[in-house]
């Protein structure tokens, strides 16, 4: 038991027992969100993401579908239309596990009698909410509970969308959102697992990955320029920090402050950044100088708390 671990031993009347599929031969540049794009035929428990590159050359995920027609399903069509993941030719080496799954028969009743998907989406999100203050919120500064969300955007129709890698994941974060004041009221439901879509799609290229804000719900035509905005929700520095924030050296001459200046190089350098970022993405002058106001905002504040 030691050397193999607790193996759930199927019953002579059980069903539905190998709902596993391991994915091989993956790079070690694709995420968990790229694999979970190219699986179809059904609804998913939970994936897991697992770094063997030093045992195998590749990483595996393990997907534990709800039903085992689904994986026997998934497994054999692969096998004659073989798929690769993110983007490189690499093709991947798809087989259902062996192993029985172990049931969990408390998150198979909530997904079969309660509805639950690992996608939980909200309708009409408010302009004044922020998308990164709800993820952390769903965190609760967890870092497991950060990474169990693998993707998060919101539509030309205002309805933000989110992706778990697992159904407990995403019930726990559906918990939180409706019992939490700001977002109790915002209308939170559960949305279809795209994962349960025909099998035939696969035979379509892969749909790329959507921005986390459309260009509209910020265009200065239809919504005025606002100064909160932060880097993550203008157009051209979606899903990355400014490289002024990620590489560069901050020294501070002295704790007394008598050395720093409400003038600094560091500020300068940091609006030149923003300035760059969203030239020729059609960001409006006012919302560019906007998060200018912020970051000099922000070092004043620095600056005289240094001084004191």
């Amino acid at each position: 038991m030691f050397r193999y671990g607790y193996l759930y031993a199927p019953g002579d009347g059980d069903v539905n027992c190998l709902r596993t599929v391991r994915i091989g031969n993956i790079s070690a540049e694709t995420e968990l969100r790229d694999v979970l794009a190219r699986v179809r035929g059904g609804q998913i428990v939970k994936a897991i993401l697992l770094n063997t590159l030093k045992l195998t050359g590749g990483n595996t995920v393990l997907i534990e579908f709800l039903n085992q027609s689904s994986a026997n399903e998934y497994a054999s069509y692969t096998a004659i239309h073989p798929i690769s993941f993110g983007n490189n030719d690499r093709l991947a080496d798809i087989s259902v596990v062996g192993t029985p799954t172990y049931p969990s028969f408390s998150t198979l009743r909530s997904m079969r009698d309660l509805g639950y998907t690992r996608f939980l989406g909200i309708g009409r999100f408010p302009k004044d909410h922020s998308i990164p203050r709800l993820e952390r919120d769903i965190s609760c500064c967890n870092q497991l509970r950060a990474e169990s969300l693998i993707e998060i955007y919101l539509d030309e129709e205002d309805t933000l969308h989110m992706e778990f890698n697992s159904i407990n994941a995403a019930g726990s974060a559906y918990g939180i959102l409706t019992s939490w004041q700001p977002y109790k009221r915002l209308g939170i439901f559960f949305e279809r697992d795209q994962c349960a879509r025909p099998i035939e799609e696969l035979e379509l290229p892969a749909r790329p990955r959507p921005p986390i804000i459309p260009r509209a719900r910020y265009d200065p035509a239809v919504t005025p320029p606002a100064v909160h905005l932060i880097p993550d929700q203008v157009p051209g520095l979606q899903r990355k920090r400014l490289a002024a924030l990620t590489n560069q050296a901050v020294t501070i001459p002295s704790f007394s402050g008598k050395q720093i200046k409400s003038d600094t190089n560091w500020a300068d350098e940091v609006n030149d950044e923003i300035k760059d970022q969203v030239a020729g993405h059609g960001v409006d002058d006012e919302v560019v100088n906007g998060l200018v106001c912020v970051c000099n905002s922000h070092v004043s504040k620095f600056v005289r708390t240094m001084k004191s």
